[in-house]
C-alpha cells in the first residue's frame, strides 16, 4: 500500500505509465482468474476512467475489485471498505450521465 495514498499499492505508478497505445498490451498479459491481475486491471480502469471521462469503465474496475476482493486480495478489499466510499461520490458527480 502506498504511503498515504489511494491503497493501490504497487501499481499506483502504473497510472502514468501505461499509454492508450501501450494499454491493449497490459491486458493481453493479464489472467483475469487471477486476483492480483484483477486488481492490478482494475487499478489502470478506475484511474483511466477519470482521465478519459468514462462512467462505464469505472463500472467494469469496480466489478474487478469486487471479484479480486472476493477472491481474497487485501488491497481490493481495503479499497473497496475504505477508499471507495469517499472517491464514488465524486466520481458518480463528474462522470455518470444524467
Amino acid at each position: 500500500m502506498t504511503e498515504g495514498g489511494l491503497g493501490f499499492g504497487e501499481y499506483a505508478n502504473l497510472f502514468e505509465q501505461i499509454s492508450d497505445d501501450n494499454f491493449a498490451a497490459f491486458c493481453d498479459g493479464l489472467d483475469l482468474a487471477d486476483a492480483d491481475d484483477q486488481y492490478a486491471l482494475a487499478t489502470v480502469l478506475f484511474a483511466r476512467a477519470k482521465r478519459v471521462g468514462s462512467w462505464s469503465m469505472v463500472e467494469q474496475a469496480l466489478e474487478l475489485f469486487r471479484r479480486a476482493a472476493s477472491d481474497g486480495h487485501v488491497e481490493a478489499k481495503r479499497f473497496l471498505d475504505d477508499d471507495l466510499p469517499v472517491l464514488l461520490p465524486r466520481l458518480k458527480q463528474k462522470l455518470q450521465p444524467g
